[in-house]
């Protein structure tokens, strides 16, 4: 039997990742995968992307139809809080600044999930990947 502890570890390991992965897919599609030389912002937006999906996975895998919509907040907030995330250590780490980069990069992602459909989608597929699979961890 997993203790409650140890399942709410497991919960934010689980959303880490499916939010991560998401973060990092839609970058890579967003950027055509040409800019793969830029090894420090698809670090800084996978790094950024499961810490965001880590603080917000009690959203995630919530019963029923509550449960679906509450996903979809969880996955809204996660990928703006990861953006913010993600835009702080990359500014940081090309010299522009933790702030500029923080909001940047929630106005950048906002802007790109809403005006690309399949960025939208591959996000969305993701973000209900990760509520099936913490579903699958309920007690």
């Amino acid at each position: 039997m997993i203790r409650a502890s140890s399942r709410t570890v497991i919960r934010a390991l689980v959303a880490a990742l499916g939010m991560g992965m998401a973060g990092l897919l839609v970058a890579l599609y967003m950027n055509d995968g040409e800019a793969l030389s830029e090894g420090r912002f698809y670090l800084s937006t996978l790094i950024g992307a499961a810490l965001g999906g880590a603080s917000l996975s009690a959203l995630f895998g919530l019963p029923e139809r509550k449960g679906w919509a509450w996903a979809a907040v969880g996955g809204f907030c996660a990928t703006m809080l990861g953006a913010a995330l993600a835009g702080s250590i990359y500014g940081m780490l090309e010299g522009m600044g933790p702030i500029t980069g923080g909001v940047f990069g929630p106005v950048v992602v906002g802007m790109w999930l809403l005006s690309d459909l399949p960025a939208l989608l591959i996000w969305a597929a993701l973000v209900a990947a990760t509520h099936l699979a913490l579903r699958r961890l309920a007690p």
